[in-house]
């Protein structure tokens, strides 16, 4: 019998992408029973997230062991050329690789790289036409990365780029350069076309298409260009979530990313406001997807095995899928706590570990798949981690596993019993933030039609439970983060926990609303890490946050930012609080919140001011969800076409609030474009309380001169009273709707808002 030497049976190195797709002379062929290109949204999603995070955390930690493995690659060389079918002889790679397993991920990969020097040459062309002062180091830096991402996509035939990647029975390695008859494939015909292209330096640039490359490449081709183009080159403008320019010189090897330390390049980025400076706006750009390119070529890596035998490579590739579903980094931290819980508690069953467990493992009852489940760990963890410490974890699975394991392994005493308590803690807060998170925040809408059951008989139960769904609503995720820990105190008992809850509900709504408001979105998420993450205060739980502590954190920052005081808020409100820039959740809340307890101004047409409490309910779980109330409602419509005030229009005042209003989703489109001689009628209907006065609203129509069909007429009599447009419906055919009107009622709207949510932080 023949010895097997088992250490010559499989070739297996760990490389970077751009070390392993850089082999000289290498060719990637798929084999024919190999499937189609397949990748979904949310492999692509992860491959992104995971070069984000990767970036991210050389620039929070300067972590330059930072690398993300991506996965195994296995591959056959193939010596014999006559499997490669169809065949040009003479135009074969001097060394092919049968890809086995891994063929999605390098297809996805090759393609981002192509997207890549398309995006740092469409920059270099915009410093060139700025007559940039260091075009000559731009286009060396540009050189440079395209030198290597041309190895990334392309194979050298002959002193001539092919795609780096063919399918079996599709496509062939060709001399000539006709692409669509030699790539039918969608990777391989995208990467013709685009190695067509790059020859031209752009000039006739290829447009992918569902039609010319399958809805499946699109579709991810779109997703990765809208990635470097909307997030990563305008990382320094409008996303927190990726480092800017500056955080990336400040903590990468300026060798890595532009293979030299271009001093005045870095100079002129730090002295210069992008803001003001198109030159140093488009070097930020340039310095952010140089980053990407760096991250993925040189520190993403794949383990590439290399069976010199057939039957052997798939043997390992069952071998390597023989468990099916992929675990999550919860299910590999619950072994640590079982072995501690049966090594210092009285074991692990019916401990209280385990019912602190059994509250995380109803978290993914309802999910279906292994996606699902992994997507919903890594939401959970990460929002979770905020809650502990404010810190900012990837989602990818290791450094999640890490997380917790830290945490929980952090949680010391010398005194073992002791430790083993702490260790408890650390694992009840894990739990009930788990409760919260699947029975309120994951709650469906429609199982949310009374007061959440933990509030029953507190005051303002039904107003909290109405914020959450605000909350929920305008997906403010980081509203958990705080929730949470006052959510773990009401499992603790502590004491005056569920007024602290329904405080805490409050404080936070305002607190976002004041915020969306008056401003973007930007830097918002950053001041509830700084509250956890703050070293003068005890985040372990032994305690919890208190009330007063939170609302002194959020009136801090919001005095930051000057929208602290009445007058302040109300002057960017002005010209922030507008259908076009706040959530249309933040509009809701705002015109429900100015409708409460108010009644008409009689001597101010259109206007309101404050009545006598218990005048009318507009905040509550009911109205939030009145299909009555659930849509905005142009009072002016968005385009003039019926002859309304020119002064509308201008700058944009239609978009105010003082335009805007809540209607029925029918009415609303009923009303649309209607001049205003007919929405008054609209709006003194639904503002009418006495039925006999809109029976016979076809003949008060045709007084008016208005002629309104069969349809219209039924929706009209058949709406409901509302009461928070009768300030509206008060005005008359002969009144203006202007620009004098519309700003006043902003006023007005504004004022009362104010005043009635800043008791919410005091």
């Amino acid at each position: 019998m023949a010895n097997i030497n088992i250490e010559k049976a499989f070739v297996t190195d760990n490389k970077s992408v751009y070390l392993y797709l850089s082999t000289t002379g290498q060719g990637l062929y798929i084999p024919l029973y190999q499937r189609d290109y397949s990748w979904d949204k949310d492999n692509i999603i992860q491959l992104q997230e995971d070069i984000e995070s990767g970036v991210s955390r050389i620039v929070n930690t300067q972590d330059e062991q930072e690398i993300r493995f991506l996965g195994t690659i296995i591959t056959l060389i193939e010596s014999n050329r006559d499997k490669i079918y169809p065949i040009e002889p003479q135009i074969v790679p001097s060394r092919i690789e049968v890809l086995i397993d891994g063929q999605q991920r390098l297809s996805t990969i090759i393609v981002l790289s192509t997207i890549l020097l398309k995006n740092l040459f469409d920059i270099k062309q915009k410093l060139e036409a700025l007559s940039c002062e260091f075009i000559d180091e731009i286009n060396d830096i540009y050189n440079f990365w395209e030198d290597k991402l041309i190895q990334i996509y392309t194979v050298d035939i002959r002193r001539k780029s092919k795609p780096k990647i063919i399918r079996g029975n599709r496509d062939f390695w060709t001399e000539k350069e006709n692409a669509e008859t030699a790539y039918k494939s969608s990777v391989s015909y995208y990467l013709a076309k685009f190695i067509e292209s790059h020859a031209t330096n752009f000039s006739n640039t290829f447009k992918p298409s569902a039609d010319n490359i399958g809805k499946t490449l699109y579709t991810n081709y779109h997703a990765m260009e809208k990635w470097i183009k909307d997030k990563i080159r305008k990382a320094h403008l409008i996303n927190e979530d990726f480092p800017s320019a500056i955080g990336i010189l400040d903590n990468f090897n300026k060798i890595d990313l532009w293979n030299d330390n271009r001093d005045k390049i870095v100079d002129f980025i730090k002295v210069n406001d992008f803001n003001t400076n198109r030159i140093s706006n488009y070097l930020y750009e340039y310095v952010q997807v140089l980053s990407i390119c760096h991250y993925l070529l040189e520190r993403c890596c794949f383990t590439v095995i290399q069976p010199t035998d057939e039957n052997w490579a798939f043997d390992m590739f069952q071998s390597l899928n023989a468990t099916g579903t992929p675990l999550t980094a919860i299910e590999t931290f619950k072994p640590r706590v079982v072995n501690v819980t049966e090594e210092f508690g009285n074991g692990f069953k019916n401990s209280k570990n385990e019912k602190y467990f059994d509250k995380i493992d109803k978290l993914f009852e309802d999910v279906d798949t292994a996606q699902q489940k992994n997507a919903r760990t890594k939401d959970f963890l990460t929002s979770f981690f905020v809650a502990y410490n404010g810190q900012q974890v990837s989602s990818h699975f290791s450094h999640q596993r890490k997380s917790l394991i830290d945490a929980f392994e952090g949680r010391k005493d010398t005194n073992k019993q002791i430790d083993f308590m702490k260790k408890s803690t650390f694992v009840e807060f894990l739990g009930n933030y788990a409760e919260l998170y699947k029975s309120i925040w994951l709650a469906s809408d429609k199982s949310i039609t009374t007061p959440f059951t933990l509030l029953n008989g507190k005051d303002d139960a039904d107003l909290a439970t109405m914020l959450v769904c605000f909350l929920r609503a305008s997906n403010h995720k980081m509203a958990i983060t705080v929730l949470g820990n006052f959510f773990d105190s009401i499992q603790r008992n502590r004491e005056n926990a569920i007024e602290h809850f329904i405080q805490a509900i409050k404080a936070v709504s305002a607190y976002y609303f004041l915020w969306r408001a008056s401003s973007s979105n930007a830097g918002l998420d950053v001041t509830y890490r700084d509250l956890f993450k703050s070293d003068d205060k005890s985040w372990k739980f032994e305690n919890g946050i208190t009330i007063d502590e939170l609302k002194n954190h959020l009136k801090t920052k919001l005095r930051d930012k000057q929208i602290l005081q009445k007058a302040d808020w109300i002057s960017k409100a002005k010209d922030e609080f507008k259908y076009e820039s706040a959530p249309n959740e933040v509009i809701r809340l705002g015109l429900l919140i100015a409708a409460h307890d108010t009644i008409v101004d009689e001597n101010k047409p259109g206007l309101v001011k404050v009545g006598r409490s218990g005048t009318s309910n507009y905040l509550c779980l009911s109205q939030w969800s009145s299909e009555d109330l659930l849509t905005i409602e142009h009072v002016a419509p968005q385009k003039n076409g019926n002859n309304w005030d020119e002064s509308i229009y201008e700058n944009k005042t239609y978009q105010s609030i003082g335009n805007l209003t809540l209607l029925r989703q029918s009415l609303n489109s009923s009303a649309g474009n209607k001049p205003w001689e007919e929405k008054i009628l609209y709006y003194k209907t639904v503002g009418e309380k006495d039925p006999s006065k809109i029976q016979n609203i076809k003949c008060i129509a045709k007084s008016m001169g208005i002629d309104l069909n069969e349809a219209t007429i039924s929706i009209l009599q058949n709406s409901k009273y509302s009461g928070h447009i009768e300030a509206i419906a008060r005005m008359n055919q002969a009144d203006n709707w202007n620009k004098e009107i519309i700003e006043g009622r902003r006023d007005n709207l504004l004022d009362i808002i104010w005043d009635r949510i800043i008791k919410w932080l005091n």
